[in-house]
């Protein structure tokens, strides 16, 4: 081993001192020194995405080496490129770089670790879309084969787990919606995004009344004031005689008294012709009332009498009037 002298060419010179009379013998010897070779490299990291762009090393050390991994790793021995696509995801994998035996130089070689991962995919759904806010259990979200969640997030108005993806129907904002999986940047693989779209619908509302009950028989077919979801169907017994599109009650074709129709209650009642005069003023002069209260009171019977009166069977009638 040559220590002390700069790679190069050099002149060695041999000297033997005089003696015995003898005078000094020097002899010169031309020779080159070369430098021990090195097998430095690296890449620029130590994990790479398989839908990555092909990493090339950089060689620090000795050029002209070849390169070597095991046969799950694609890689080009003159320049050490690493074909992901044609890798096998795993590792980490060992990358060898050596240098051959030169210039009285033994040969000499170095390593580095490399990881392949592979891409994540952040697609997910809603298999039940769309929800209705009555729903009561919260609503999972699915992911796709391989895929994983990362965290998700959408626009006011959705209440959303950011963790698992989870919608809670109930105290959201009836609307359209995106939802969005951000996976975040790892094993040399860039962030990952995936999104979807979820309606959440209000509850429908079967709300109506009608105005003016009890109605007479003989009087305008009364229509029926809808304050919840519109495009119901209306419905009643048969004796009430309905349109199940608008709810219009038919009171010629339909039977005194009446039960209320089936959408939501509402007090209904049609009532049967109020009692005649006739039968009306023998009560009326047993109360000897003034002659003009009377009248009123015969032109418009008071409604606990006509409700009696509608109810009650015609031969049970006479017994609502008081026996002179």
């Amino acid at each position: 081993m040559v220590t002390g002298v700069s790679a190069g060419p050099a002149t060695i010179s041999y000297t033997v001192a005089a003696s015995g009379g003898c005078a000094e013998a020097k002899a010169t010897k031309d020779v080159t020194i070369n430098a021990a070779p090195s097998a430095a490299f690296s890449y620029s990291a130590a994990s790479f995405c398989k839908t990555g762009t092909n990493p090339s090393p950089t060689v620090t050390g000795t050029a002209g080496g070849t390169f070597s991994a095991p046969s799950a790793l694609s890689i080009n021995p003159t320049t050490g490129v690493i074909n992901l696509a044609s890798s096998t995801v795993g590792g980490p994998y060992t990358v060898t770089y050596a240098v051959a035996a030169s210039g009285g130089c033994a040969a000499t070689s170095a390593t580095a670790s490399v990881t392949i991962t592979a891409a994540p995919s952040a697609a997910f759904s809603y298999a039940g879309s769309p929800y209705c806010t009555s729903a009561s259990d919260s609503q999972a979200a699915a992911l796709a084969a391989g895929a994983t969640t990362g965290t998700f997030s959408s626009t006011d108005g959705l209440i959303l787990d950011a963790s698992t993806g989870a919608i809670t129907a109930s105290a959201s904002t009836p609307g359209t919606y995106t939802v969005t999986n951000t996976i975040a940047a790892s094993g040399g693989c860039a962030a990952v995004t995936a999104t979807t779209s979820v309606t959440i619908n209000a509850a429908p509302s079967a709300v109506f009344s009608y105005a003016g009950s009890p109605y007479c028989k003989t009087g305008t077919n009364p229509t029926p004031t809808v304050t919840g979801t519109t495009g119901g169907t209306f419905s009643a017994p048969s004796a009430l005689s309905i349109n199940a599109s608008t709810g219009v009650i038919d009171l010629a074709n339909s039977a005194a008294g009446g039960p209320t129709p089936s959408r939501t209650p509402s007090p209904l009642a049609v009532a049967a012709r109020p009692p005649r005069p006739r039968l009306v003023l023998p009560l009326l002069r047993r109360l000897k009332l003034p002659s003009h209260t009377q009248a009123r009171l015969i032109a418009r019977p008071p409604l606990p009498l006509q409700r009696q009166w509608a109810q009650a069977p015609l031969r049970a009638r006479s017994r609502l009037l008081p026996q002179a």
